[in-house]
């Protein structure tokens, strides 16, 4: 009676459902990891430049308001900033009512970038370079290199 349960015919197997190739679900992942590095490349720009430049603005002790206005768009290689208002200490404050650039980076592979265009509205920047190449923007000093 035992011997009724010990048949020895072959039973088929199946592959678990885990196991099995799964297109579909490949296809959501790989769709899902474009978007989000497409997003990242669209919008992370703008905010990196933000904060780069509202860091680099606080460590030389310049008051600023509007750098929450720059806009970087890479799809197009375009940078827009404006208004913005800054000044040190009690000195009257320089303006940029709206600043423009269209940037081609395809040169940056000779090391260097082109500028395509530049717009500026409403500036009010006083601009002086010194005899020692010190550039002074509304009696904020700043040192940069050595021009020829």
């Amino acid at each position: 009676m035992s011997d009724q349960n010990n048949d020895s015919t072959p039973v088929p197997v199946t592959m678990p459902c885990y196991n099995r190739p799964k297109p579909r679900r490949n296809v959501i992942i790989i769709t899902t990891v474009l978007v989000m590095l497409t997003l990242l490349y669209s919008f992370a720009p703008t905010y990196i430049a933000r904060f780069v430049i509202d860091n680099q603005l606080n460590k030389y002790g310049i008051e600023h308001t509007g750098i929450e206005t720059l806009r970087i768009n890479p799809w197009k290689m375009e940078v827009w900033l404006g208004p913005v208002k800054f000044r040190t200490g009690e000195i009257e404050h320089g303006e940029i009512g709206e600043l423009g650039i269209k940037v081609n980076l395809f040169p940056a592979f000779q090391k260097h970038a082109m500028v395509e265009r530049i717009l500026v509205r409403g500036i009010d920047i006083y601009v002086a370079r010194a005899e020692d190449n010190t550039f002074t923007l509304r009696l904020v000093e700043v040192r940069c290199c050595q021009y020829r």
